[in-house]
């Protein structure tokens, strides 16, 4: 008898413990309740925050005073999943305050995303630290974020990839720290690697010219050179300037509509890239007839004139 009553103790505290709070936190689901009640909502309070305007954060809530709801129930679950997606907060909780005759009042728990305290740079001269700093938008006091980190990392990746370096890496780290609860110092760490070095160029389309004429346009995107020393870095920015003298090189022999329909880097080694280049040619221009215009000197008969391409 005395352990059944036990049981019976404990099983009734824990169906009104769980009856009492919904909690989410990162990677933990919603729990879905045996039992459930209605209830009028005689108030909202919000606890555990420093920095952000409680009215607000109860407005995208969704729970109002007056409101009728279920406990538990969607009403409460969707409250939760609301405040979560703003991304400021590592704990969300929804508990009963009190309850007086049919009326809830709701205490909404967040813990806030710690702060950045400081940012240390690791891996980065001074003049890249110059470059990135004030692009990466990491000011001391901001929340520590997934967006946040995720930009910030992109930004870092794009500038080194303009600058050959395909594999740079980006990885954050937070540090408690001890002078500011709440607080972190955050280190972001760089690694470069080697720069791309290019193995091969392909072209795809193209008739009238051999690939190694077209190669020959390329003045700073070229394969790597028999000695390892000189071999050619993959560059973003000057790539782009090749690929319109490339365009140059076909308008200059006639083909008006020359257009570069697709290019694909793809790997062969860790430090090493192909380049294939997919083009159109057109058809070739040419002009067919020429007249001369203030020729007193000599007869039109007598200019000796070859057929023309047509320079664009």
């Amino acid at each position: 008898m005395v352990i059944r009553k036990i049981e019976r103790i404990v099983l009734t505290i824990s169906l009104t413990l769980l009856s009492l709070s919904l909690h989410a936190q990162e990677k933990q689901e919603i729990f879905d309740f045996m039992t459930s009640d209605d209830y009028i909502v005689g108030g909202v309070s919000v606890s555990g925050i420093r920095f952000l305007d409680t009215n607000a954060l109860i407005g995208i809530s969704g729970i109002r005073v007056g409101q009728e709801i279920t406990i538990p129930g969607d009403a409460l679950k969707m409250a939760v999943q609301k405040l979560w997606l703003q991304g400021l907060f590592s704990d969300v909780r929804i508990s009963i305050a009190k309850v007086v005759s049919d009326s809830v009042y709701l205490d909404i728990f967040l813990q806030e995303r710690p702060r950045i305290s400081s940012v240390k740079y690791n891996g980065l001269k001074k003049s890249e630290q110059d470059d990135l700093v004030p692009k990466l938008n990491l000011p001391v006091g901001s929340q520590v974020t997934e967006f946040l980190t995720t930009n910030a990392a992109k930004i870092i990746k794009d500038h080194f990839i303009e600058k050959g370096f395909l594999n740079t890496s980006v990885d954050f780290v937070e540090k408690d720290d001890p002078d500011r609860p709440n607080n972190v110092i955050l280190s972001v760490n760089v690694n470069k690697n080697e720069k791309v070095k290019i193995a091969n160029i392909t072209f795809v389309g193209n008739e009238y010219f051999q690939a190694s004429k077209l190669r020959k346009q390329f003045k700073g995107t070229k394969v790597k050179n028999a000695n390892f020393f000189r071999a050619s870095k993959f560059i973003d920015t000057k790539y782009e300037e090749d690929k319109l003298k490339l365009k140059t090189f076909y308008n200059d022999n006639g083909f008006k509509d020359f257009t570069i329909i697709s290019d694909s880097l793809y790997k062969v080694s860790e430090e090493r890239v192909g380049l294939t280049i997919k083009v159109e040619e057109g058809t070739q221009y040419y002009l067919r007839d020429v007249d001369w215009v203030g020729n007193s000197v000599y007869p039109k008969e007598k200019l000796v004139y070859h057929r023309i391409r047509l320079y664009l």
